[in-house]
């Protein structure tokens, strides 16, 4: 039996039915080396890459079999991202996985009504999905109970390590039991945190955790101009835009070379109230975001005319 079937073997069958459906001949070699980190080894893990390069999927098929007839009374994974967005979107694409699964999945964050976590404070299981401040305000908050929440905690995952300085990734590795596995996901090309160090950077040249690096895009992915503009930045390589050879592309990428603030408001809001809704229906208040460098001028962040910013 080859590498490749002893993992495929041990996946339990609503994933290798997962697997069959999406098409998948063969797991990739990082698929392999994050399950054979998590199935036969201590370490612990850091999954690198670009965008779409299939993270969730390499990082949780493994923690899925782990707990499969094997889920603790408390929560059992402790994956925690920065931002609300990632906690409501990042599971979207094996949300049929997880439902199958019949792992509980709890979004916790400051828009998750009260009564969703209420049933994880009555009956703590499966996956818990928080951010940082939540987290804190969880610790503070709710002290006496955090070792009936977490007494069977298996995995922590830390989304986006990048943006983790060097103080706050001390204080989280000293908080870890024994036992549980650290698993860190991040994106070895963007930008370091906003405090002290480059702590993704210095983990690889440490060489003391598993260090698994995603370079293929998915193949649902491939067809996004978005995500293949963003490997071809990391390459430096130029953009892709309306071309004969890119008509089998989405259209959800366009690139606008302005330089006058008047005509770059212009057509901003040109876009945001009338031309993008030839690719969707797009609210210009709830899903239209501005992000623009500076607070001053006619297209900084203090310009109330744009659509809401982040």
């Amino acid at each position: 039996m080859d590498r490749n079937e002893s993992v495929f073997e041990r996946f339990p069958d609503y994933i290798r039915e997962y697997i069959y459906q999406h098409s998948w001949e063969a797991l990739r070699e990082i698929q392999l080396l994050a399950a054979e980190s998590i199935f036969y080894t201590q370490n612990n893990l850091l999954l690198t890459s670009s965008t779409a390069s299939g993270k969730t999927e390499a990082a949780f098929f493994p923690i899925l079999t782990m707990l499969e007839g094997n889920l603790p009374e408390s929560v059992a994974v402790l994956y925690i991202a920065p931002l609300k967005s990632l906690i409501n979107d990042q599971f979207s694409r094996i949300e049929e996985l997880l439902d199958i699964s019949g792992i509980p999945v709890t979004h916790w964050h400051g828009d998750v009504a009260q009564s969703h976590k209420k049933k994880l404070l009555d009956k703590p299981r499966g996956i818990l999905q928080i951010t940082p401040e939540s987290l804190e305000s969880m610790l503070m908050n709710r002290s006496n109970d955090l070792i009936r929440l977490f007494h069977g905690l298996e995995f922590v995952i830390i989304d986006e390590v990048s943006m983790v300085d060097i103080f706050l990734m001390n204080y989280l590795v000293k908080a870890i039991y024994l036992g549980t596995k650290l698993v860190l996901v991040g994106d070895i090309d963007q930008l370091p945190s906003v405090g002290p160090g480059s702590v993704l950077k210095s983990i690889i040249n440490s060489e003391r955790f598993v260090t698994v690096y995603l370079d293929k895009i998915f193949r649902q992915a491939a067809k996004s101009k978005i995500i293949l503009n963003a490997h071809n930045v990391n390459k430096g390589e130029g953009f892709i835009g309306k071309n004969p050879d890119s008509v089998d592309l989405k259209d959800d990428f366009f690139y606008v070379n302005e330089y006058n603030q008047n005509k770059m408001l212009s057509t901003i809001l040109s876009l945001s109230k009338d031309r993008l809704k030839k690719y969707g229906d797009y609210d210009f208040f709830k899903n239209i975001q501005v992000i623009t460098p500076s607070k001053k001028g006619l297209i900084g962040g203090n310009n109330y005319a744009l659509p809401p910013r982040c």
